[in-house]
């Protein structure tokens, strides 16, 4: 065989080993179809990370309550709105957001415009370069930046890092993170739990309280009820050191309880608890291993707050 026809039949097998190598990353690649695989993308070291199933609030109508919020009447989020076509009610499935000190991180998986929003970047003074966005964010010197992950799905910071959207990538060869079953979640670390100040005064108790567990998980969950609604659940779960460090933890949550019910009853003679009050003094505590649990039942108005 002729030298020139070596060569070529070498490109060849190299063309085609690259083609191959690149249709399996392309169809085998993660989804970001379920929790794991969306917080996988997120930076998580001493942040607080949280994911909402925007999908399934949607479903349960929980959206669309939040018409006339101030939120949504913010004139910077109608123009946004406006001129990119993203709506969050309808184009947005799930998100995870991981929030650090003076930084922000989030996977969002929905349907985006890309042009549109790269037109967004660049007509508010910012840039794009290789479907890679940054915006100046005004005042606070941090800049907001963005970048497509898949088609459906977008990495985005807020940092004074001009590239810190390219966090927001996939990790090869970590563990994958193990992630609550609730269709929103939030995982508190242990530098927000020492210095609660920044919580409501009911969440700051309880806060001291579980301080000294290893991790701190808070979900919700929703049960049918009549006439089509949902009764929501706060759920706590707290990972010790030891089965004894637990019960210890149960007891604690469950005289703070006591202590805010009594406080609630005592207090209910001038004036009606508010919704948050309410909820902290309905919870009920359980232990299993090193882990101790909680339940509140949420009441409706403090949700119709809360959304307002």
């Amino acid at each position: 065989m002729s030298k020139p026809k070596k060569a070529w039949l070498a490109a060849a097998a190299v063309l085609l080993v690259a083609g191959i190598i690149f249709a399996g990353y392309y169809y085998f690649r993660p989804a970001y179809r379920t929790p794991t695989e969306l917080v996988s993308l997120l930076p998580r070291s001493d942040a607080v990370v949280a994911y909402a199933d925007i999908d399934t609030l949607r479903r349960a109508d929980l959206l669309t309550r939040l018409d006339g919020s101030k939120a949504l009447e913010d004139p910077e989020y109608r123009d946004f709105v406006k001129e990119t076509g993203f709506d969050y009610e309808h184009d947005l499935d799930a998100v995870a957001i991981a929030s650090a000190p003076d930084q922000l991180f989030a996977a969002l998986r929905g349907r985006f415009d890309w042009a549109r929003l790269n037109e967004y970047a660049t007509r508010h003074g910012g840039s794009c370069h290789q479907s890679y966005c940054q915006v100046p964010g005004g005042a606070s010197g941090r800049r907001l930046s963005f970048l497509p992950v898949r088609s459906d799905v977008m990495g985005l910071a807020i940092s004074r890092d001009a590239s810190a959207a390219y966090s927001v990538l996939p990790r090869r060869g970590t563990p994958a993170p193990a992630v609550p079953d609730y269709p929103v979640w939030l995982s508190l670390p242990r530098r927000i739990l020492e210095n609660p100040d920044s919580l409501p005064s009911g969440g700051q108790i309880f806060a001291r309280v579980v301080s000294a567990a290893n991790q701190v998980t808070l979900g919700i969950s929703g049960e049918p009820a009549s006439g089509g609604k949902l009764n929501f659940t706060l759920h706590l779960e707290a990972q010790c050191a030891s089965p004894q460090k637990a019960h210890q933890l149960e007891t604690q949550l469950t005289q703070v309880t006591g202590f805010l019910k009594a406080l609630a009853k005592q207090d209910k003679q001038n004036a009606p608890p508010s919704g948050l009050a309410e909820m902290l003094a309905g919870g009920t505590f359980s232990q299993a291993g090193n882990q101790a649990r909680g339940r509140w039942p949420v009441p409706s108005g403090l949700i119709d707050s809360l959304l307002r």
